[in-house]
């Protein structure tokens, strides 16, 4: 309301006097009071928004989201007609780059730049594909004028905004649509860029330009976008060669910049012959500029010679990543037998000894520059670190020697040989020569390059231990590995910790490599190498009490790798100063283990739980499952791939589920049979016979992010074997409570990280089913084009006779990714489903324990064959005093459902078949399933109404007093996308900014007003050609309504408040049809077949076409004489 008054008060403060009465022209005046005026409210502006960013920071409970907004909203309302418009304009693009440079690109995009641009009418400026059109619609007086260098400043601005509002929201631009829009502003500022060319007094926005492109295409380059930035890398480059002015030695460092970036796209491409020529060409471009700068009378600095120097070597190595392998390749039309060199004899040679080193020798000076090629030569952003393999099997043997040769050549520059020492023989690491001789302190080994010096810092030296690891040349790694972990366990630098753990994970990974398995048993003779062979990893962490180190669980490598995993996400590591993907592709080798293992022996019937007794070790696979587990949401891989986190969240909320099962009296009763069959390998105490005699001393398993604490490997391992031997049923369910909890999230995120905003992921209606005329043919479309769509068919009355089905799903999602999005969905119901199971099943023991308390149990009169046994169960199973404070009841569970009727049908659904308590089924079970199937079909009904609803918006749109109610774009638990419908005021104004405004649907009179802008997103001022309003902070499951309210140039809101929407579920699409079939499968065990035969009926009405009618074409055959068969005798 304060924004509304603010507004609207506008009028009484702008009658003032101007700047202009009191004799100022510039705004540097200090005695004009208007300048002081204005001065002084940006100063509280800028004081307020630091204050804002500091983490500390607690906004108060009555202050909206939209002050700062508002607060500049109404200051330039004020201000603009008092200001000159040369001095207004400028003090209006100083303050967009000052809010730029806090970070705050939604204010400055909105209240600023676009306030500067609104000036034109220009609609979505990135539509814009032509020069000619552009300089038409923002330069019509010519380049010449002093808004024409504000208008660059704005359009600028405004595109670096744009990104890094992308960026901020999907800073792994998942999403397709962010990877196009980041692609459009690049064309954009190609197209600013070629207007601004042929005009040299503009040539700082060329070098601009060339910095927000580089930006923005490195960005895509290391996210596999390559391809698609290679032309604007290349557009930049040609520019600033272009540019006279920028033709200059203080500017080369910035050109060789720019010429790396595109060698280094055609490297991506796999276009090496297009990269080399590139990197020639450049060169000679750098010896024409030396030449002229040789030429003039003016002194070469020292900042040109290393300038010069720096990008020679830029281009040397680009150069030299191809050329090493091209000068060794044979015609192809020679015949000659494929063989390897021996390299036995060549290594106590003198350097150079061979052609790659003889090679590298010539082009570059100092071990330094020699090195800084070598790395380059061998890194490959196509090949992943963990995931080894050798070179490509079918290069040619030379090629092969290349490889070889290139970490002969590292091992020699390391051992202090090479570089700038003579040439000759020269002792090697191998008859005494320290392996890390070479090694120097300097943090940079481009600034060593540059000054031609010998010397090679640490952390060039681990990137060459993981190309080594990745090729497989297993004694170089194994060589080089201990002498690095000494020099760096002997150096106090915080950031080699991590190299530290880098290298004990990488020794983890080594043992479990197939090929290094086969190497050993070729240099042992087939013989079996002995487990203890290698060393611990930390030998001075001792053992656990009652554990020995040389038992096969502690050696195992498996666990081992578990354990450096887990210390790797429970340590100070922060996710930006490591590499993520080595951390992932580890976690997910330990996952194809565990699959494999519960493939074989997980049914997915929780209520057979003897899979658990039939597995070897099954406690072991539980440690590791969990390790993946954990590993794999710290790394927060659901946003990549959701429908492998739901995988591994179901299977290990399976375990917990089915070993608490094993604590019922049914699951007392199987480990009776079990035991009169004869004591199972599984058994804990047959697995961990000494580790269950100190089991009081064993920690609990942890299975979320918030109960990993910083343990000790010895720690993760006692955990491992007692969990869940040790735990009760109430506990272990708590803890697949906690991962489903945590599945549920990342699915959430998962799903919203990848929503496309285009109106048709906003509900899901696949259960529609209506045909054409043609009741042959069905016509398919889609909700979501990218990610989470399904396949429906409109209905006749709302589909246009020139419509095509094929017209509505895109060529990306036609084969295989509609199916996958698909499943995650039914994953995400599923992971629902189970939640409800388990949450149900803990208010089950809930309650058992408040009727029946029960007694401990006396062990003389108890006769087992194994003490051991009846003393874990006795503690496991009869222990009392459980804390059941956080436990929910049934109520409480229906009531946290809120609003969603999907949620509360698949609770119903679990309660029912839960509450079975003989052969037929009872009044509750008929009652609870007879309220799920109306709940779903209440739920059916509202997902139609808000798709129809939004889905399209009528082209002939009449002048009404108020904006109508906004359309929803995209929908999930806590944001929601809109964009304003068209709106044509009775009164013709022009409407220049738009506002939003949302609320809780409860209550009797349910209305957006305007004070209802206290959540994310809602009060901002959208300028006009924005199809996108966020609002956020949603709470799940409830309803909410939203309205907007337009306003003209000045500020004044048009109208009142628009039309309010109808309610909108704040919740991801859920799948109605797989919701159906869980439905039929649990009526179908309760033996309620009413239901069954309800849902089965939908289900075989969407998958079954009913035959057509017979066609009415009458078909004519003339009349033909009857056919003769003649038998020759």
């Amino acid at each position: 309301m304060a924004a509304f008054l603010n507004s609207a008060a506008a009028s009484t403060t702008n009658k003032g006097k101007s700047s202009a009465y009191y004799g100022a022209t510039l705004a540097k005046d200090k005695n004009n009071p208007v300048f002081q005026a204005l001065n002084s409210e940006i100063k509280i502006i800028y004081n307020h928004i630091k204050k804002r960013s500091d983490p500390k920071y607690i906004k108060p409970d009555n202050e909206s989201c939209s002050r700062c907004s508002d607060t500049i909203f109404e200051l330039w309302n004020r201000f603009e007609p008092k200001l000159q418009k040369n001095i207004y304009y400028k003090k209006l693009l100083e303050m967009g780059d000052t809010l730029l440079s806090m970070k705050e690109y939604k204010l400055a995009l909105w209240q600023c730049y676009e306030r500067y641009l609104l000036r034109f009418d220009c609609g979505n400026f990135l539509d814009i594909s032509e020069g000619r059109e552009l300089e038409e619609i923002f330069f019509s007086d010519g380049f010449e004028t002093e808004e024409s260098g504000f208008t660059f400043r704005a359009l600028m601005g405004k595109s670096i905004c744009l990104y890094q509002m992308i960026k901020g929201n999907d800073d792994k631009l998942q999403n397709k649509q962010s990877v196009d829009k980041c692609l459009q502003i690049l064309s954009f500022l190609r197209l600013l860029m070629q207007i601004i060319l042929p005009k040299e007094r503009l040539c700082w926005l060329i070098y601009n330009g060339s910095i927000h492109i580089y930006t923005i295409s490195r960005h895509l380059m290391s996210l596999g976008h390559s391809a698609q930035v290679l032309e604007y890398v290349i557009w930049a480059s040609v520019c600033m060669e272009t540019s006279i002015p920028l033709v200059s030695v203080k500017y080369l460092t910035w050109r060789s910049t720019l010429y790396t970036a595109v060698c280094q796209c055609y490297y991506d491409c796999k276009s090496p012959q297009h990269a080399e020529a590139f990197a020639r060409r450049g060169l000679a471009k750098i010896n024409e500029l030396n030449q002229l700068e040789r030429m003039s009378n003016s002194v070469q600095s020292p900042q040109s010679t290393v300038a010069f120097r720096q990008a020679t070597i830029k281009m040397a190595i680009m150069v030299f990543k191809r050329s090493v392998f091209e000068t060794r390749r044979k015609p192809k039309g020679l015949l000659r037998p494929k063989t390897r060199a021996n390299y036995k004899d060549v290594v106590n040679g003198g350097w150079p000894r061979t052609l790659t080193e003889k090679l590298m020798n010539e082009m570059f000076e100092g071990s330094a520059a020699q090195f800084l090629a070598l790395i380059e030569t061998l890194t490959d952003s196509n090949r992943r670190i963990i995931l080894t393999g050798p070179p490509a099997q079918d290069n040619e043997p030379e090629i092969l020697d290349v490889y070889v040769e290139l970490f002969m050549a590292g091992q020699e520059l390391l051992a202090g040989g090479g570089g700038l020492k003579p040439s000759g023989p020269k002792a090697q690491s191998v008859i005494g020569m320290p392996p890390l001789s070479g090694v120097t302190e300097f943090t940079s080994l481009m600034e060593s390059a540059v000054l031609g010096i010998d010397g090679i810092p640490i952390h060039s030296v681990i990137k060459f231990m993981k190309l080594a690891f990745n090729y497989e040349y297993w004694d170089l790694f194994d060589n080089l590995v201990e002498p690095v972990r000494a020099y760096l366990s002997i150096t106090s630098v915080a950031n080699y910790q991590w190299y530290e753990k880098l290298l004990e994970l990488l020794l983890a990974m080594e043992k479990l490599s197939h090929s290094k398995k086969q190497s050993k048993k070729k240099e042992t003779g087939n013989e079996e190498v002995p487990e203890d062979e290698h060393p611990p990893l930390n030998p001075n962490v001792a053992s656990a009490p009652g554990t020995s180190m040389k038992s096969t669980s502690m050696n195992d490598d498996h666990i081992n790798l578990a354990d450096i995993l887990l210390s790797i996400i429970s340590g100070p590591f922060q996710k930006k100063d490591i590499e993520m993907d080595i951390i992932v592709d580890s976690a997910l080798i330990l996952w194809n283990k565990c699959k494999t293992v519960f493939h074989k022996y997980q049914t997915g019937s929780v209520e057979n739980p003897r899979y658990i007794q039939k597995m070897d070790q099954p406690y072991k696979w539980m440690y590791l499952l969990d390790t993946v587990h954990q590993t794999l949401c710290w790394c927060g891989i659901s946003s990549v791939d959701p429908s492998l986190m739901a995988e591994v969240v179901i299977r290990l909320a399976m375990l917990y589920e089915s070993s608490a099962y094993l604590d019922t009296s049914d699951g007392l009763r199987l480990r009776k049979e079990s035991v009169s069959e004869g004591k199972s390998s599984s058994d804990p105490s047959s697995i961990f016979p000494k580790i269950i005699k100190e089991k009081s001393g064993m920690k609990d398993s942890k299975t979320t992010l918030t109960d990993i604490g910083l343990t000790e490997i010895n720690h993760s391992r006692i955990s491992m074997m007692s969990s869940p031997a040790n735990l009760t049923a109430k506990r272990q369910l708590d803890q697949a409570k906690s991962i489903l909890e945590l599945g549920l999230k990342d699915m959430s995120y998962a799903r919203q990280a990848v929503a496309l905003n285009d109106g048709k992921s906003i509900a899901d209606v696949c259960w529609v089913k209506s045909v054409l005329n043609d009741t042959s043919k069905l016509l398919p479309g889609e909700l979501n084009p990218e990610v989470f769509s399904h396949q429906m068919n409109q209905e006749v009355s709302e589909v246009d006779e020139d419509c095509h089905g094929d017209d509505l799903v895109p060529d990306s999602m036609k084969e295989s990714a509609t199916t996958v999005w698909n499943t995650v969905k039914d994953l995400h119901l599923e992971l629902i489903l189970m939640y409800h199971r388990v949450c149900l099943k803990l208010a089950s023991l809930k309650q058992l324990d408040a009727s029946s308390k029960p007694k401990p149990v006396n062990s003389k009169t108890k006769v087992k064959e194994n003490k051991e046994e009846a003393q874990i169960d006795s503690n496991k199973i009869l222990k009392s005093g459980e804390d059941y404070e956080n436990v929910l009841n049934v109520e409480d569970l229906t009531t946290q459902c809120k609003k969603n009727y999907i949620y509360k049908a698949l609770l119903f659904m679990e309660n029912a078949l839960l509450s079975t308590s003989g052969v037929s089924y009872n009044g509750k079970q008929k009652k609870l399933l007879e309220e799920s199937l109306a709940l779903i079909q209440k739920a059916q009904l509202e997902e139609k109404r808000t798709f129809l609803e939004n889905r399209s918006y009528p082209e002939d749109v009449r002048p009404s007093k108020v904006p109508p109610p906004p359309i929803l774009m995209c929908r999930t638990d806590t944001t929601m996308v809109f964009k304003p419908a068209t709106f044509i005021p009775v009164t013709g104004e022009k409407v220049a900014w738009f506002r939003i405004y949302a609320r809780n649907s409860t209550g009797s009179n349910v209305k957006v007003r305007l004070n209802d802008y206290h959540l994310p997103g809602t009060g901002n001022q959208v300028p006009v050609g924005h199809d996108e309003i966020t609002v956020s902070g949603l709470i799940p499951n409830e309803r909410y309504v939203f309205a907007v309210s337009a306003y003209d140039g000045s500020g004044k809101m048009i109208g009142g408040i628009g039309e309010t929407s109808k309610p909108i579920l704040a919740s991801h699409p859920l799948p109605i049809l797989m919701t159906y079939a869980f439905l039929a499968q649990i009526s179908y065990q309760v033996g309620y077949y009413d239901v069954t035969r309800q849902a089965f009926d939908v289900l075989w009405e969407h998958f079954i076409m009913e035959k057509p009618a017979p066609c009415g074409v009458t078909h004519i055959t003339p009349v033909k004489k009857d056919f003769k068969l003649t038998l020759h005798k």
